[in-house]
């Protein structure tokens, strides 16, 4: 099943690196995250709760010059089960003169698909770009998502590069 996942998020993320025009931002990324708290550190979930990791592809569509349409697809593995989230909101870009190397910060919501049934969500997210070249950033992140009728889940996304088109 986690080979299945990795697969479809690679597909996912390639579609979506070579689809686009103007103004578009595509976005890959790899999160680690739980659902329930954190016992201080990244590595522990308490409360019974399980590691999450995650896969996923972005698209943003620049509306001014700060605020983008955000689109996260998010393709997620815990031990034993797995699941898909999709999301649409506005993110705000703090130095809009220089989308390549900015703080960020966006709310979302959308809906969670998995085994055990489909939840709404609303997804929030903040992060700061760092140019590596005149198109691509790294491009870090952390937030939450709000899983509305099971709880709240934490993720950390150290690994993750756009490419502005």
């Amino acid at each position: 099943m986690i080979r299945k996942t990795l697969l479809m998020a690679v597909l996912a993320s390639a579609v979506t690196l070579s689809a686009y025009g103007k103004d578009f931002e595509a976005v890959t990324g790899a999160s680690i995250g739980s659902r329930g708290g954190w016992a201080g550190t990244l590595a522990v979930p308490t409360d019974g709760s399980q590691v999450k990791f995650s896969f996923g592809g972005e698209l943003n569509y620049r509306l001014t010059s700060a605020i983008q349409l955000s689109v996260p697809v998010d393709l997620g593995a815990t031990f034993g089960s797995a699941s898909f989230a999709v999301a649409v909101g506005p993110q705000y870009n703090f130095n809009s003169g220089d989308l390549l190397n900015s703080f960020f910060a966006a709310v979302r919501p959308g809906a969670n698909f998995s085994p055990g049934g489909t939840n709404v969500i609303l997804n929030g997210i903040v992060g700061k770009r760092f140019k590596l070249t005149e198109s691509a950033s790294f491009r870090p992140a952390a937030g939450l998502n709000v899983i509305f009728g099971t709880g709240v889940s934490y993720f950390v996304t150290p690994v993750s590069f756009s490419v502005q088109l």
